[in-house]
C-alpha cells in the first residue's frame, strides 16, 4: 500500500506568493551548502485535525549554479 508520496518540483515551475510562511534558520551553510525553509502544520492544526501537507524549499549548489527545488510531501489515506 502506498501511503506517502513526495513531489519534487523545481524551481521555474513553482511561485511563493508569501515568504514568511516558512521557517527559515538562520545558520551558515557549512560544508554541504544547504540550506532549508520549511512549511509544516502547525501543533494547533493537528490537534484540530486540519491536514496540511508539508513543504520544504532546499538552496543547494550543484555544478556552479544553485538549484531550488519545492518538496511536497503529504499521505494519501489522511487526504481521503
Amino acid at each position: 500500500m502506498i501511503d506517502t508520496i513526495v513531489l519534487t518540483i523545481p524551481r521555474n515551475k513553482y511561485i511563493i506568493l508569501n515568504h514568511d510562511r516558512f521557517e527559515s534558520p538562520y545558520y551558515g551553510l557549512g560544508l554541504r551548502s544547504n540550506f532549508s525553509c520549511k512549511k509544516n502544520p502547525t501543533k494547533t492544526e493537528l490537534l484540530k485535525g486540519i491536514y496540511k501537507p508539508r513543504l520544504t524549499i532546499t538552496k543547494r549548489m550543484r555544478k556552479k549554479d544553485y538549484e531550488i527545488p519545492l518538496r511536497i510531501e503529504f499521505s494519501i489515506p489522511k487526504l481521503i
